[in-house]
């Protein structure tokens, strides 16, 4: 049988039998329900998803839950879940997000936890990254990390390193990091900021260049003054002696 054709076969079954049977019967399976994803491939998996709809398969994540998602994640890794979202599309995955809303995803996220999600991310690189969160837009990803909260947006972004975070800033360019941060608010950034530490953010700020920053505390002065005094004066003293004076300057 042409794989195709069954994968077609196979998203109209699950269309034709709704979302409320699917999921419950995904549950019934347990652990049988990731040795199956496991056994039919990456590929198929992830063309049966973009198959079913985004519609479908959002309302199929929130039915199972973010904690049944997380644990099927887990079960068949995250080299085969990168390969899912690829075969997808960043559009793909992003409408599949969107449509599971921001605190699901928040909380599949943190579920799955930081290694898991570093690991994923950088199996996936920056380029389809910063693609799949424009896809996904500046509203709902700032929504994603007010969720995170402080704590785990540090711990997830130290995991993923200074240069591919710089990689995924300036292919989302400073419009949309300057609307994300703006919408975050000074005190979350301040604290964000603060939190990754003085080192961290000058090979940031170094790997994304001094316009750039520049460009995004230009859209909002004030905002640069309230995120800096978050931080905190030795902090910020720390940022740019980290930096040095060609970028100071």
């Amino acid at each position: 049988v042409d794989p195709h054709r069954l994968e077609e076969l196979s998203a109209r079954i699950f269309v034709e039998l709704g979302c409320a049977f699917s999921a419950e019967l995904f549950e019934s399976m347990g652990p049988f329900l990731s040795e199956l994803f496991v056994a039919l491939g990456p590929t198929f998996v992830g063309r049966l998803l973009a198959g079913v709809g985004t519609e479908f398969g959002s309302e199929l994540f929130v039915r199972l839950g973010h904690g049944f998602v997380s644990l099927l994640f887990l079960s068949v890794g995250k080299d085969f879940m990168a390969h899912v979202f690829r075969q997808m599309g960043y559009t793909g995955t992003s409408a599949l997000f969107v449509g599971a809303t921001a605190p699901w995803v928040a909380k599949m996220h943190m579920a799955l936890a930081k290694d898991y999600c570093v690991d994923l991310y950088h199996e996936l690189a920056a380029p389809f990254t910063a693609s799949l969160f424009d896809a996904c837009g500046v509203k709902f990803v700032g929504e994603v990390h007010d969720h995170f909260g402080i704590g785990f947006s540090v711990e997830l972004y130290q995991g993923l390193g200074a240069r591919f975070s710089a990689e995924t800033f300036r292919r989302l360019g400073h419009d949309f990091m300057g609307d994300l941060l703006i919408g975050l608010g000074p005190n979350w950034t301040g604290q964000y900021f603060a939190g990754l530490g003085p080192c961290f953010d000058a090979e940031l700020f170094l790997r994304v260049n001094p316009a750039f920053v520049a460009d995004i505390f230009k859209k909002d002065t004030s905002f640069g003054a309230d995120t800096f005094k978050t931080m905190g004066p030795r902090t910020v003293a720390q940022v740019f002696k980290g930096c040095g004076i060609t970028f100071a300057t």
